[in-house]
């Protein structure tokens, strides 16, 4: 197994052909850097001054540094490997590693810890070829706790989609493990188990259809 040339597949398929600059440049100019630091307080961006209290604060900064990711990757971007955007979107994920890390406690919504955050933290590692230490540690811990704990508190479409963000882990790690364990419990995330998942949303649909629930 070629794990660069899977980073390299990986990497092209995340890759978007355009980019809205006017909505990066918003997004850079709100982000007032200063060394390690933003605007002299610890946050990133207005939303995250609930950082310590909201999973989808911290959600939203990593999908925005995900955007700005995208123009850095973009080769149709003003911003394509613009050696400063690189510094920013380094210097950011530093800081939101203070939040989000192998020893975090976590808050508010589950999906977003287990999902939501590691599926733009791995994109972003993608496409700015570079995967960092701290990346590296949330891999291996959610693979202990998530990959090889059962899965009986997940639906298969969550199961899915922890496998997705660990074979996209185990390629930036250079880890044929993790990608085995990936397509392995992936695979099994559809089979009996979805499909009695499925016959139940049906049954429920049908119910809220009856009676006029959303």
């Amino acid at each position: 197994m070629n794990c660069f040339n899977l980073v390299q597949n990986l990497n092209e398929y995340y890759s978007k052909k355009y980019v809205n600059d006017n909505y990066i440049k918003d997004l850079i100019n709100s982000n007032i850097l200063l060394n390690d630091e933003y605007s002299s307080q610890d946050y990133l961006w207005e939303d995250l001054k609930d950082i310590c209290s909201k999973s989808d604060s911290l959600y939203s900064s990593y999908y925005r540094l995900l955007e700005i990711a995208e123009a850095y990757n973009c080769n149709s971007s003003k911003y394509n490997m613009d050696i400063d955007i690189y510094i920013l979107i380094k210097r950011s994920l530093r800081l939101l590693s203070k939040y989000y890390n192998k020893k975090s406690k976590q808050y508010g919504n589950w999906w977003y810890w287990r999902i939501g955050i590691p599926f733009c933290y791995g994109r972003i590692c993608l496409l700015i070829n570079d995967a960092d230490n701290n990346y590296k540690d949330i891999i291996e811990y959610n693979v202990n706790r998530y990959i090889k704990s059962p899965f009986c508190d997940l639906t298969y479409a969550n199961m899915a989609s922890i496998c997705r963000n660990l074979y996209i882990g185990g390629a930036l790690c250079y880890n044929e493990k993790y990608i085995r364990e990936a397509i392995k419990y992936g695979a099994n995330a559809f089979e009996f188990k979805s499909k009695r998942q499925i016959k139940l949303a049906r049954k429920l649909h049908k119910f809220f259809i009856k009676n006029k629930l959303p």
